[in-house]
């Protein structure tokens, strides 16, 4: 068996000496000396950095970006609180109250564009009002205008017009765009007394005479009384009833209402002659009213007028000082026929051509055609006509007064 080659080998063979360990502490040392170098410059460079920051951190943009993350923290944690206290305690809860929130703020948005919105509609109104109103004022002059310019020749007629002051007439139109229907709610609106005229209500207001704003002011204030639906207007106290039914009016029955306007009254005054006074023609018998509106057809216009028996319902004395002289004077500008039984008519009136008419074989013919000047004419007058010749008479006195007063 071959012997074990580690029992050949002695120990004392072996070298037990240490290695040389300076180099290496040497080269350790230069390691560490280098390392420390670097560390210094590390440190350094970090103290650099911190002083970087410190700056960065006290700069404005940075403070005040820190103040106002402070501030919305400081918000958020109230705002979490206060929604913990109505309730909302989750994340998913608040986004619903803030979605929430978003809608009640666009809702709000469009309430006050509709605001805006009404409120520019209301200027609008109250501007078509005004001019409406004007326009209403300005119908009444012109009327008044043209009364004035067709009597301007017409010494004994007067017409006054009295603008939106006709309450009895208007009475119904009224009534019908408030929807009241029958006489509901008279005492509110209008009571004549049928003894002596007095009126009471609200259209009886307009003309109160103890009231000193104009009729047309008076007007506009009755108005928006009623479509504010207050309890008094024009100083008179509504009941409650009143105003519940005129709460019940649709936007169209209100604006009915801004265009509706009083009917002008018209006012009819006449005297027989320049020495006598005026006197109202609601207190005028039948002929005398006739008389007048008959004077005032007469006094307007140019176009060809044919009147039939105008002598109707007037006595001689109407006839010669109201329209006779009204005739005559037409003849200048416009063609007049005239069918009368009245000799003043045809003899003063100065009639261009008679046609004398007369009731044959059961029939009306005509016998004669001429001017007053033709004897045959003149003689059909005095005989057909009762009168005849007391008009002549009277017509030819006329002619040697005024001959008189000449010379």
């Amino acid at each position: 068996m071959q012997q074990n080659i580690y029992e050949q080998i002695r120990l004392g063979d072996i070298s037990l000496r240490d290695p040389d360990s300076s180099e290496v502490q040497r080269q350790a040392e230069l390691v560490v000396n280098e390392l420390n170098i670097k560390y210094q410059n590390i440190i350094q460079i970090a103290e650099e950095m911190q002083h970087q920051v410190d700056i960065f951190k006290q700069s404005q943009p940075v403070t005040e970006y820190l103040q106002k993350t402070s501030l919305a923290i400081s918000n958020y944690q109230n705002e979490v609180e206060r929604l913990k206290e109505v309730g909302v305690g989750t994340a998913q809860e608040a986004e619903r109250a803030l979605r929430r929130k978003q809608e009640l703020e666009a809702d709000i948005n469009r309430i006050s564009e509709r605001q805006e919105e009404r409120i520019n509609l209301h200027k609008q109104i109250v501007k078509a009002y005004a001019q409406l109103d004007m326009h209403r004022r300005k119908l009444t002059k012109l009327r008044q205008d043209f009364v004035n310019n067709v009597l301007a020749s017409n010494p004994n007629l007067k017409i006054t017009i009295y603008g939106q002051a006709d309450i009895e007439q208007s009475n119904d139109e009224f009534r019908s765009i408030l929807r009241l229907q029958g006489t509901t709610f008279s005492d509110n609106i209008l009571v004549v007394d049928d003894v002596n005229g007095h009126k009471t209500g609200l259209l009886s207001r307009l003309v109160s005479d103890d009231i000193h704003d104009p009729v047309h002011k008076r007007v506009t204030n009755l108005k928006l009384g009623l479509l504010e639906r207050s309890n008094n207007i024009l100083g008179q106290v509504m009941h409650g009833k009143f105003i519940t039914a005129i709460g019940k009016l649709s936007h169209d029955d209100e604006n009915a209402l801004l265009e509706w306007f009083p009917h002008d009254l018209v006012k009819v005054e006449f005297r027989r002659s320049e020495r006598d006074a005026f006197q109202s023609l609601e207190r005028a018998s039948a002929g005398q009213k006739t008389s007048s509106i008959l004077s005032f057809v007469l006094s307007h216009g140019q176009e060809p007028l044919l009147l039939d028996q105008p002598e109707d319902d007037l006595d001689n004395a109407l006839i010669s000082e109201l329209v006779v002289d009204q005739i005559r004077s037409n003849k200048f500008r416009r063609q007049i026929i005239i069918v009368t039984h009245n000799p003043n008519i045809v003899v003063n009136g100065d009639a261009e051509l008679v046609l004398p008419m007369v009731f044959t074989g059961g029939q009306i013919q005509q016998n004669d055609a001429g001017g007053l000047q033709e004897r045959a004419v003149r003689e059909r007058i005095c005989n057909i006509m009762e009168g005849g010749r007391i008009a002549f008479y009277q017509r030819y006195k006329r002619i040697l007064e005024d001959l008189d007063s000449i010379n």
